[in-house]
């Protein structure tokens, strides 16, 4: 019994540190464009350059609430800046990251492609 409390107990902790660091990162990037939502945020921050979350989320078709943990999962890979100016707060892209997160992806990208 105790040996299966043990075994339970360490299937409960990640093993996600045992890959290679290379593809943690660059699974943690997939995860930060794995939504529609935070596609759109990207894309608008882009082509508007920085906004308040109130003028990102009029083109969004989900709560606020929603809303604030895509910018969440945005910020925790630094893919975006944050300024809160009271009572708003405004978002920018971090430019360098960015590129960063797209050169993993597209390196994933092309080490999956399928010679023909």
């Amino acid at each position: 019994m105790l040996c299966q409390i043990i075994q339970s107990f360490i299937m409960a902790f990640s093993k996600h540190h045992l890959y290679n660091p290379t593809d943690q990162l660059t699974g943690s990037y997939a995860n930060a464009f794995s939504h529609a939502a935070r596609i759109l945020i990207i894309k608008q921050l882009l082509i508007n350059g920085p906004s308040a979350v109130q003028v990102i989320a009029k083109d969004h078709p989900i709560h606020k609430e929603s809303l604030s943990g895509h910018f969440k999962t945005l910020r925790s890979m630094q893919l975006v800046h944050w300024n809160e100016k009271y009572p708003y707060t405004f978002y920018s892209i971090h430019d360098e990251n960015l590129k960063t997160a797209c050169r993993y992806i597209t390196d994933l990208i092309k080490s999956l492609q399928i010679e023909d």
